[in-house]
């Protein structure tokens, strides 16, 4: 006969707790369905449960516990100025993604190898396809099916945040950086030449539209924000906010920057790589920068300044 029957009320949670001066023991959790749930999920008040759960639903969150952990963080944040510490990220918060390929995406990662992107890019060539007809290869019922389900994955592919570039040098990208540069998005521009003639590379587009959770998220972005010197820096979407942060990081930049700001107005904020060696500095490529890109005040110039905390840049188009 059991003498210690476990509560039988709900499904259980083994949970396996180390103690440092004992063997492990076992705590038994009382759940409500969802596996990651931990009993003060259980306890909660009602309406407070109830919109968490439709937060869930409407996939803000991919878990009760998620969306807990967030608010008790975003809570500390503002009531205690508490911080998670050098970009670290609760656990329960990772993988916030849909799916297996987007959570890669939100880490950092493509979910696309380099290969899978030129093949993509073989298929959508139709001079390439017409290629493989002229030679028996293929034939043109067969050509119009391989380009119609090319087209598909890479639109798929895009809703998922991946960018597939043209240039089969480039590999794959989280962004399209020529969109993400343009002044007006629904209209095409020239800005992203500036870029290219002076051999900078976008790293981190927009500052202005990335997420607190973003950026914390992101291991490609915290390593290019930490090496910027920026793993500190409150990211705003009031671009005034972003700005006077950006120079409480660089306080050796303020002059250059507000010099910037009198006569222009800004079009947006990246962080950047230069892909240049200089005389004294020599190569750049191992730092990161703020680029602010500006329009003069009459619109006839395009200005980007280049800065970290030691050293600064205007580049006048």
């Amino acid at each position: 006969m059991e003498t210690n029957p476990k509560p039988a009320e709900a499904p259980l949670l083994d949970v396996e707790v180390l103690d440092n001066q004992s063997n492990f023991k076992k705590t038994y959790y009382p759940l409500t369905g969802e596996k990651a749930v931990v009993g003060v999920m259980v306890n909660m008040e009602g309406g407070l449960k109830a919109k968490l759960e439709s937060l869930v639903a409407e996939g803000k969150f991919r878990s009760l516990t998620a969306a807990l952990i967030h608010f008790s963080v975003s809570g500390l944040e503002r009531e205690f100025n508490a911080f998670i510490e050098d970009g670290k990220i609760p656990r329960s918060l990772r993988g916030y993604a849909t799916n297996d390929v987007k959570s890669k995406i939100d880490k950092g990662g493509y979910g696309i190898s380099k290969k899978k992107k030129n093949d993509l890019l073989d298929r959508l060539d139709s001079n390439y396809l017409v290629d493989r007809v002229s030679r028996g290869e293929i034939t043109l019922e067969e050509m119009d099916l391989i380009l119609k389900e090319a087209i598909q994955e890479k639109l798929d592919l895009q809703k998922q945040g991946i960018y597939i570039s043209g240039n089969k040098t480039e590999g794959v990208s989280l962004f399209d950086w020529k969109y993400e540069v343009r002044e007006d998005k629904e209209v095409v521009d020239n800005r992203w030449r500036t870029y290219t003639k002076n051999d900078i590379s976008i790293l981190i587009p927009n500052l202005i539209n990335r997420t607190k959770e973003e950026l914390l998220y992101n291991s490609k972005y915290v390593n290019h924000m930490k090496i910027a010197g920026l793993s500190n820096i409150e990211i705003s979407n009031n671009i005034k906010v972003l700005l006077e942060n950006i120079k409480k990081a660089y306080p050796n930049q303020v002059k250059v920057i507000d010099e910037m700001c009198d006569k222009c107005y800004i079009i947006g904020i990246h962080i950047v790589q230069l892909k240049r060696t200089t005389p004294n500095e020599g190569s750049l490529r191992k730092n990161r920068y703020i680029c602010i890109d500006f329009n003069t005040q009459n619109e006839d110039e395009q200005a980007l300044l280049i800065v970290n905390n030691d050293y600064n840049e205007v580049i006048w188009i």
